[in-house]
């Protein structure tokens, strides 16, 4: 910008009236945190008492908006095409995505341009860029659609643009990321990150099916890692990898990167939680299916862990491994700059895949469960059910009809229930 700035001061007078303005768009987001109130769980008969959990928390971080006035100075349009020639024939040939960049492969042809010029801008830091389009929300969808396929981008937290009018007339637009971390900052970390990353993918047996990577990579975060808002570079992988404290967004761009980094294909959403809260979870590849999953929702580390409660709440949460997009809507919405796949995919399902889903009252299911949970030592036996219809049925027979004390042999029968996700848990301890 240093050669621009001098050609704007060497231009007064040639060009009246033609302004520059200049914005800033965060794109990291602020966290506003609420425990989502719990699910209530009635007493049957006293002997039988319900545990009641709190919901994952959530964050949203809001878009910091701030317009400068640029001074009152002229520019020469020549000047500045040479100049946009220039830096485009310098940042032509840098590889801005991959198999893996699901974002990019979502946009058009002329989106796809601008892709390419912003990512290699940044990641060149690179100051006033010019760009192919004036629309300034084309700008935003695509630097949006850049940090959701580039989680290893940890150092930008937003982009400023600069305006170039004459009179009404729009003439050009010129971009620049917005750093946290300075260049020689960024090359002193990523070393470190990518030990990091090392020490963790190597443990990944070569022939582990999908399922197996995915739910590795899944309880490593989860029992790495605080959920912690107050964590410093919470909306990156640095909270995670070496931190181990962050937030939502940590938690899925690490979880992205990770995946990647293992060949499993991974995106990340953002979007509101069903409290009217921000949040950010994932989409994978499984088996040439896609499937959800929400790795923040996963970590017990914000649930109550109380006396009474500390054995019974398990330090993961497999509610949200590997689901379908129905289930993730119940309690998800989307805002994602590109669309999200839709799923009915089941195989790979945690519960399924680990025997802890019914499609019916069966008692020899029910039994297996239970039995199995009591030989490895578990602290609680967790299933899910396949609807409302199961769902019901099941709850009924064990809780009103207080069949549980076939399974649990006991005085005492503590429990929680989750009938948005058709889930019941019940203490073996």
């Amino acid at each position: 910008m240093k050669k621009l700035l001098g050609v704007l001061l060497a231009s007064v007078g040639l060009l009246a009236g033609i302004m520059a303005y200049e914005q800033f768009v965060g794109f990291d987001r602020g966290t506003l945190d609420e425990k989502i109130s719990p699910l209530e769980a009635s007493v049957v008969v006293p002997e039988i008492t319900p545990i009641v959990q709190e919901k994952p928390r959530t964050d949203a971080r809001a878009y910091e908006e701030n317009i400068v006035e640029a001074e009152d100075a002229e520019w020469d349009e020549e000047a500045l095409n040479e100049e946009e020639e220039e830096i485009l024939s310098e940042l032509s040939g840098i590889k801005t995505h991959d198999a893996y960049s699901y974002a990019y492969n979502k946009l058009n042809e002329k989106e796809r341009e601008l892709y390419d010029i912003m990512y290699a801008a940044t990641i060149e830091y690179k100051d006033g860029v010019f760009l192919p389009v004036l629309d300034v929300d084309v700008i935003d969808k695509v630097f949006n659609c850049i940090m959701i396929d580039h989680p290893e981008i940890f150092y930008v937290n937003g982009y400023r643009y600069t305006r170039y009018t004459q009179g009404d007339v729009l003439k050009k637009i010129a971009f620049t990321a917005s750093y946290n971390y300075t260049k020689s900052e960024k090359e002193s970390l990523e070393p470190r990150l990518e030990q990091a990353i090392v020490a963790i993918t190597q443990n990944v047996y070569a022939n582990a099916t999908d399922y197996e990577k995915i739910k590795y990579i899944y309880e490593y975060i989860i029992t790495h890692t605080e959920y912690d808002l107050n964590s410093t570079d919470n909306q990156n992988i640095i909270s995670v990898l070496l931190n181990g404290r962050t937030v939502c967004q940590g938690y899925a761009k690490t979880f992205q990167l990770l995946l990647n980094r293992i060949g499993i294909e991974c995106t990340m959403a953002t979007g509101m939680v069903y409290t009217g809260e921000r949040h950010a979870w994932n989409v994978c590849k499984a088996d040439g299916e896609w499937y959800y999953v929400d790795a923040t929702w996963g970590d017990a580390s914000y649930q109550a862990s109380d006396a009474n409660q500390a054995a019974f709440v398990p330090d993961v949460n497999y509610d949200y491994l590997l689901v379908t997009s129905d289930e993730i809507e119940r309690t998800h919405s989307f805002d994602t700059p590109v669309s999200m796949p839709y799923t009915q995919a089941l195989a790979n399902n945690y519960y399924v895949k680990e025997g802890l889903y019914l499609v019916s009252y069966d008692t020899n299911q029910l039994k297996a469960i239970f039995d199995y949970q009591k030989n490895i030592g578990a602290n609680n036996v967790s299933f899910k059910c396949a609807d409302g219809i199961v769902y019901n049925q099941i709850r009924s027979e064990l809780l009103d009809n207080q069949k549980i004390f076939d399974y649990i042999k006991t005085g005492q029968i503590r429990y929680s229930e989750d009938p948005m996700l058709y889930k019941l848990v019940f203490a073996l301890e």
